[in-house]
């Protein structure tokens, strides 16, 4: 999906930029792929889901940072900071520990009082409490 995104805003820009007929074609092509790839990625992400779990495909959607980190210098000329490849290096630490400690069977709850029990689990507390102490900080 990000180097669909990618391809669309380079595409956009060549064709902002165009002063040729030739160029502004050009970039609409460009374009077109980054829609094509864009809706394939969608396609094959909901198909993926039914060959694994959640836990084990979720990550996958961070890889897009990745795969920005590396366009974007080559596609749009920005230019990397020394925390942009912290921040993606910290993406990938994360992306390894979920899949590799991740459950690869999927869970499946049949009521809510099994829901509710697996919410009242002092680790998913602690976890709930992180989370609005970091976002209220």
């Amino acid at each position: 999906n990000a180097t669909g995104m990618n391809l669309q805003r380079y595409g956009a820009n060549i064709e902002k930029n165009a002063t040729q007929r030739k160029d502004k074609t050009w970039g609409k092509r460009i374009n077109i792929l980054g829609v094509v790839l864009s809706i394939a990625c969608g396609i094959v992400d909901f198909i993926s889901y039914g060959f694994a779990p959640q836990s084990t495909l979720a990550p996958f959607g961070s890889m897009s940072l990745i795969v920005n980190l590396i366009l974007a210098p080559l596609l749009h000329g920005e230019t990397l900071e020394h925390i942009d490849l912290i921040s993606t290096a910290l993406v990938m630490v994360g992306l390894v520990t979920c899949i590799t400690s991740g459950s690869k069977v999927p869970l499946l709850l049949e009521s809510m009082s099994e829901l509710s029990a697996l919410i009242l689990r002092p680790i998913c507390i602690l976890y709930f409490l992180a989370l609005v102490f970091f976002v209220l900080s």
